[in-house]
Order: C-alpha cells, then structure tokens, then sequence
C-alpha cells in the first residue's frame, strides 16, 4: 500500500514533502508544504481519491478501494473570534456533518493553535509518563480492608501512585488509562508486582498470618504471552507467601476470551493465590461470569455503594449481590464506604469486608508498619462505631 501511494504522489507537480506511515488498516501521509490554497489542496485530494479509488485487476477479479479522508490543517494565520467553529466553517467543502457518512467522503479538523498547544501538552505527558518508572517517580501507598463482624484487619490493597517531578502528584484516574493505552501498564505493572511484594513481607510481620494482601493486574497484563512466568518467577524470588496474596481484576478483564481468562487464572490460583473481581456494578455486569471464574472475592464497586442512604431501595441491589456472592462461596468486599450510614447499612447485609475513607485512606508503607504497631488503624475503626 505505501509504494503504491508513492507511485502516484510522484505524479502531482507539487512541491511538496511526504511522509508515510501505515497502521494496520490506516495510512497516515503528512504533507509539510505551506501555503496551499483551499483549491490547491482540494484538487489534491480528489485527484488522490481518484487514484486510489480507481477500479484494478487482481487474479481476474476487478477490485476497487475506497478512502476515507482526514484531514488537519494548521496554521499560524487562524485567529477564531467566536470560537473553533468559525474555523470549521471557513472551508466547508471539506467538511461533512456526520462521522458515519460514507467512507468516500473527506472531512476536515482544524489544528488551532489552541489544539496544538493542548497535544503538545499530551505528548509531553505521555513522555514523562513513560520516563516515570526510570526516574524513581512512581511509589505504592496502602488501603486497609476490614472485617466487618470483628474490627479486624482483613488486609491492605496496594495502590500505584504518580509523583511527577514536572507535574506533581498526578491523579491515579489520568494516568492508568493513558498507562493501558500505551501498553506501559505492562512493565509498570511488573514494577508494581515487584515492589508490593517487597513491602508487603514488611507489613506482614506486623500483621497477622491471616492477613490477605492485594494487587490490581490490568487486562492487557494478564493477558501477555510473558505474564505467568514472570509472575510465577517473581513471586517465587519474593518469598512472599502465596497464601497471603490476592490478585485482583476488573471486570473489564472478561472482555476478552473468558475461557482464556479462566484459563490464566486457574493457574495463578494453583500456586495458592486468591482472586478477587473487583469493580462489581460499575460495568457491564454479568452473574453468569461469576459462576465461570475461579474467583475468591468480590468487591463491589463504590458506584453501587455510593447509593445507600436511609431511605433508598439500592440497599436491595446489595443485598442481592451479598446474598447470592456468598452462595457461590465469595467473600464481599464492600468499596469506598465513606459515611457511616453505608458502614451500619452493609453490617446489616452481611456484607464481610469494607474498604473505604470513612475507616482509613490510603498510607505508605512506613506509615502503615506505624500504624500497626501503636494499633492506630484498629482504633480509628472503633471510634466510628462508637460515634454512629
């Protein structure tokens, strides 16, 4: 496909330079002539489009392509008033008004400078995002999980955080997308198994042997060819026990093969790890997979338990998902409990564990070993019951 559209771009008697790039499906061709008129380029496109799209032979069977063009013109000389609109409707023959129209039809985005500024922003972002594990940026805090009938400490999760030395200390919710996009989840993720591990056997020996420690593993980084071998092999170096440790997935995790998931996560389960879905409700839920998947817990997402109040009948989804999670044998993980009517509300659902700001936000591991030692975080949990 690229020689081909070198063959007719040497045609056009523009003096032009061209840079091709193809991506699976998609050809991008950037054009660093200045100075083409609406007409000029126009008149480039559709003898391009016409190129293109012109009936050939193949095997004796005639075959035709069709195009799909987008189109980003900047320049210094845009000044939009009343806004980007205006610039759009400065070349309307190039626009069309819907993204589903046919794929023969060419729209145009105008690059203001207003846009390049805000992906130059982007690029620099996803840059420093990149060097972040390189520069010793990154670092874990902990959550703890309680036991809901006794106070006690059921475990921490461990919780990846970003303090950039450009940007400060950057919001989990922005950089995890951008990290899965990019697919840098995967070495961060290992990063992250790495280090949890390493403090988690410090904590432990501040804990009881029953204390259950949690890591989030991303879809993309379940599903590697690398990941069971390279977590076999770190967990193995670690010394952790395994019986100590919890793996958890979202649900967007089952968008992939489930049979593959189940597959991954038998084997993972065989080394003595626990499994925990987490994020239950914020998604396209599904009780059918619950039955399919080796899991030990569920954790419900705080989307469903931001909605219990005094008066409101979501305390009925709850308890529906306690009550049939522990007649398939599931722990309930409770998340982001942060008022004292969702802690009484979920204790009168049976709800087993909860997690949230109400009772602890997250700590660092130092704070965390301190915490235990003075029994701080069993404290704070008492004068909550004390005060509700």
């Amino acid at each position: 496909m690229n020689l081909f559209f070198l063959f007719f771009v040497s045609q056009f008697h523009y003096d032009i330079s061209i840079l091709l790039q193809h991506r699976g499906e998609m050809t991008i061709i950037l054009i660093t002539k200045h100075n083409l008129s609406e007409e000029e380029l126009l008149s480039y496109l559709n003898h391009m489009k016409n190129t293109v799209t012109k009936p050939f032979a193949l095997h004796m069977n005639d075959l035709r392509l069709t195009t799909h063009f987008d189109i980003s013109i900047y320049s210094d000389s845009y000044t939009f008033i009343k806004g980007e609109q205006e610039g759009l409707s400065s070349l309307p023959s190039l626009t069309v008004p819907d993204q589903h129209t046919s794929p023969d039809q060419m729209y145009s985005h105008i690059l203001t400078p207003k846009t390049k500024e805000y992906l130059t922003g982007e690029f620099l972002f996803r840059k420093n995002l990149y060097q972040a594990i390189d520069k010793n940026e990154l670092f874990l805090v902990f959550q703890p999980q309680y036991n809901c009938h006794n106070n006690s400490i059921r475990g921490f999760e461990a919780l990846v955080r970003w303090d950039s030395k450009k940007y400060g200390l950057v919001c989990p919710s922005k950089f995890i997308p951008i990290a899965n996009e990019m697919e840098l989840i995967v070495p961060m993720g290992q990063w992250i198994i790495e280090k949890a591990l390493s403090q988690f056997q410090e904590i432990l020996t501040y804990t009881s042997d029953s204390c259950i420690f949690s890591i989030n593993l991303a879809p993309v980084q379940l599903m590697h060819p690398e990941f069971l071998n390279s977590f076999f092999q770190t967990l193995s170096k670690s010394n952790f026990p395994p019986e100590n440790l919890e793996i958890e997935l979202t649900e967007s995790a089952l968008i992939h093969s489930v049979e593959n998931m189940v597959t991954i996560l038998k084997q993972i389960r065989s080394m003595g790890v626990k499994i925990a879905l987490d994020d239950f409700g914020a998604g396209s839920s599904s009780f059918c997979n619950l039955q399919k998947l080796p899991l030990d817990t569920l954790k419900i997402d705080k989307s469903i338990i931001d909605q219990i109040t005094v008066m409101n009948t979501n305390d009925y989804i709850v308890e529906s998902i306690i009550s049939l999670a522990h007649k398939l044998n599931l722990q309930v993980i409770a998340e982001g409990v942060e008022h004292n009517i969702q802690l009484s509300s979920l204790k009168g659902l049976y709800c087993d564990c909860i997690q949230g700001f109400l009772l602890s936000k997250p700590h660092t591991k130092d704070e965390i070993c301190r915490l235990l030692s003075n029994t701080g975080l069993i404290r704070k949990i008492q004068n909550i019951e004390r005060s509700s």
